[in-house]
């Protein structure tokens, strides 16, 4: 059998076996490089700028939220209180008057007056106790007599005033009672026992 013949490059694996391995080292596949190149260009793609890296799109965001949950917040209070005055207050009339007249003068406002002979102190307690605050009207005082003596049962007093406010004033909603307690007289300003007490009532309707 022949012997194989030697060629330059076989002569150059054996004279150089170890230069010849990082000759070979020296080139990386093609593939493998394509590869690499095409993660890098994909990594520097997703780390480039999004719409909401930018500053003012978040903020932006932030403050329409806060509007959505301020005007969420603002419209059930609004739905609430609105709900809750849209009847007329409920006021207990004084037991053993009657209702002398009642007259629906606008919507959501009516007036009621009620009559009878009763004792102006215990008519007074009885919607004070009702009401939020009750203040009582006199003409001049009478000769001799400080400001400070007078009382319901002096000549010169005319009438107490009571109001139950439940308005909100935020929303501009009304609801309120107002009670007027007057004793009747005669011509010559002499009582004649018989008291009127008028309850007037606004409400949203």
């Amino acid at each position: 059998m022949s012997e194989r013949p030697e060629y330059p490059q076989d002569y150059y694996e054996e004279e150089y076996p170890e230069q010849g391995e990082d000759y070979q080292e020296g080139y990386p596949d093609e593939a493998q490089g394509k590869a690499s190149v095409y993660a890098q260009r994909q990594k520097e793609s997703d780390d480039g700028p999004r719409l909401l890296d930018s500053w003012f799109i978040r903020l932006l965001l932030a403050v329409i939220l806060i509007l959505v949950i301020v005007g969420v917040i603002v419209g059930g209070a609004y739905f609430q209180a609105s709900s809750s005055r849209d009847e007329p207050l409920e006021i207990k009339a004084f037991p053993g008057m009657l209702q002398s007249s009642y007259q629906k003068i606008d919507k959501g406002h009516d007036l009621q007056t009620w009559s009878g002979t009763v004792q102006l102190a215990e008519l007074e307690n009885h919607y004070q106790k009702q009401m939020d605050d009750c203040n009582r009207l006199f003409s001049e005082p009478e000769e001799g007599q400080e400001q400070s003596d007078q009382t319901i049962e002096s000549q010169n007093y005319v009438r107490t005033t009571c109001l139950l406010d439940h308005s909100h004033d935020f929303f501009g909603i009304t609801q309120y009672a107002r009670v007027t307690i007057a004793p009747e007289f005669t011509l010559e300003s002499e009582r004649t026992g018989m008291v009127n007490v008028t309850i007037e009532r606004v409400w949203k309707e």
